[in-house]
This record gives C-alpha cells, sequence and structure tokens, in this order.
C-alpha cells in the first residue's frame, strides 16, 4: 500500500514539475533576435520602393523578403510610430505579397499590429474593416488565415481560419489600438488581445475548432479581402503588421506593444538601425 501511495506521490510531483516547466515555457519572453528569428514577415510602412516592374511596395524588415506591393494607390501617412499605411475604400487600395511556403503555417501563427478605423457613420453600414487576409474568407472552406474589426458585435475584433472565426469584442472609437492574435493548430480558443489585454472568445461561427492549413498559390493580402466582394475594401489605417510562426506569450505581446522598432530591432540602449538585424539574418 505504501509502495502504492508513494507511487502516486512521485506521479503527482512529476506531473506538478512537467506544469511548472510547461507555464514557464509559454510566459517566456523572448529577445528581440528570438522575435526576429519567429517572425515569418513585418511591414513598418515606413517608405515605398519601387521593384523591377516598377511597382511600388513596402519592404519586408523581417529580411525574408516578403515585400508588399501597393495597388490602386493605398497613401504612407503619420502613423502609431512614424508612417502607417492608409486604405480608402472608394479607390479599392491594398497590398499584395506572393505567397511563399513561410506562409504555410500549419502549426501555430500569431499575428501583432496597430490599427486605426474611422467611426461607424450609418446603421447600415456592416463592413468589415479587413487588416490582413491568406485565402479568402472562412465561408469558403478552402484554407485560410486573416483578422478584421467589424462594425458589428461590440465591434468585434476576429480571426477567421478554414472555416470558421472566432471573435472578441472591440473597441468603437477612432484612435490607434493594439491587436494580437495567438493561435495554435487544432485547439479550441485563439488568444486575442487588444491593447494586451487577453479578451474572451464571445462571437464565433462555423468549426469550432481552429483548422490551420496551407493555402499554396494564392497571396497574401493587407487592407482587403479577396476575391472581390461586395465588402472587400477598407478604410483602415494600419502599423507595424507582423506575422510570426510560434505561439507568442502574453510578455511577448506586452513587449510588441511598445511597437516593432522597440521590441525587436532596438538590440541596444543606444538602439540600432531597424534593418540591422534583418540584414544580419538574411546573410546567413
Amino acid at each position: 500500500m505504501n509502495t502504492f501511495v508513494n507511487g502516486i506521490g512521485r506521479v503527482g510531483l512529476g506531473l506538478m514539475v512537467m506544469h511548472w516547466m510547461f507555464a514557464s515555457v509559454s510566459d517566456a519572453k523572448l529577445t528581440g533576435p528570438e522575435l526576429l528569428e519567429a517572425a515569418v514577415a513585418i511591414w513598418t510602412f515606413e517608405r515605398t520602393d519601387r521593384n523591377e516592374e516598377n511597382d511600388p511596395f513596402v519592404k519586408d524588415v523581417s529580411g525574408n523578403g516578403h515585400d508588399a506591393v501597393m495597388l490602386n494607390k493605398p497613401a504612407l501617412v503619420e502613423g502609431k510610430f512614424g508612417k502607417a499605411v492608409e486604405f480608402n475604400a472608394g479607390r479599392k487600395n491594398y497590398l499584395e505579397v506572393p505567397h511563399h511556403e513561410d506562409f504555410d503555417l500549419d502549426e501555430a501563427i500569431s499575428i501583432s499590429v496597430w490599427v486605426k478605423r474611422p467611426p461607424r457613420l450609418q446603421a447600415l453600414d456592416t463592413a468589415p474593416y479587413f487588416i490582413l487576409e491568406k485565402g479568402g474568407e472562412w465561408q469558403h472552406g478552402r484554407p485560410t488565415f486573416g483578422i478584421a474589426l467589424h462594425k458589428v458585435f461590440n465591434n468585434m475584433f476576429y480571426f477567421w481560419y478554414k472555416g470558421g472565426y472566432q471573435g472578441v469584442n472591440g473597441i468603437k472609437d477612432d484612435q490607434w489600438h493594439h491587436y494580437v492574435v495567438v493561435a495554435k493548430d487544432r485547439e479550441r480558443d485563439a488568444a486575442m488581445y487588444i491593447d494586451g489585454e487577453l479578451k474572451e472568445v464571445e462571437h464565433l461561427d462555423g468549426q469550432r475548432v481552429i483548422a490551420l492549413e496551407p493555402s499554396p498559390g494564392r497571396a497574401l493580402h493587407i487592407g482587403a479581402a479577396l476575391p472581390e466582394r461586395f465588402d472587400s475594401w477598407t478604410n483602415n489605417t494600419i502599423d507595424d503588421l507582423a506575422i510570426f510562426n510560434v505561439a507568442l506569450s502574453p510578455a511577448d505581446v506586452e513587449r510588441l506593444g511598445k511597437g516593432v522598432d522597440n521590441s525587436i530591432f532596438a538590440v541596444s540602449p543606444l538602439g540600432k538601425l531597424a534593418t540591422t538585424w534583418a540584414i544580419l539574418k538574411q546573410s546567413r
């Protein structure tokens, strides 16, 4: 009997240690270089360049080369941190990033962004404010992921995946706010943050369990949801948009709320140029 009890005690102690280890890992704060290593793409919208086809684009400062081509002339304006990109629904402007296997995020994904949206002026206006999308909207049943703000469901901030979406109550004002989603494949709930605060999932439809699947051949869009539909276009202003291939911890989310330059690229008290770590990463 004592042997059995002692065995149970050892098992219980082992489970406690494992719980402590996993909790420590999930709450661990990544360093700037570690965040950069986990970054799939980072767009800070500080300036535009032109590619070989003479198309204007915004550089991916992660060093991974996922530059975003500017279509129908979205504007660079004053943002939360330096410049930001402003979209005009009437002009149907957006940014497009070609497909790459780096976006085949079938285990975990985290998206961080600062957004400023105009207030809802008409009660019948129910079009979402799209932030980022790859693979189309969730209703089509294709592999996809994306985030947006809505004008209904308490100004919902929501994340979608193949066959479903999850959302949290949002903010109605037209000021800058920090939005983050952290999702793992086959888990029931995404972690969704607004201004560093974890929000309860209160709105959902379609498939309840998160399904992350690659969408090869389909471009990623910023500021729109394509293929075109009646509500594809938006009036968002977006700054410091980043995609990561890991599940960020609450400490990471808090860090990113200070801005990409401060959280990732400021590798010394004096700071560095925003491209320093990206150049080092590209050269490896």
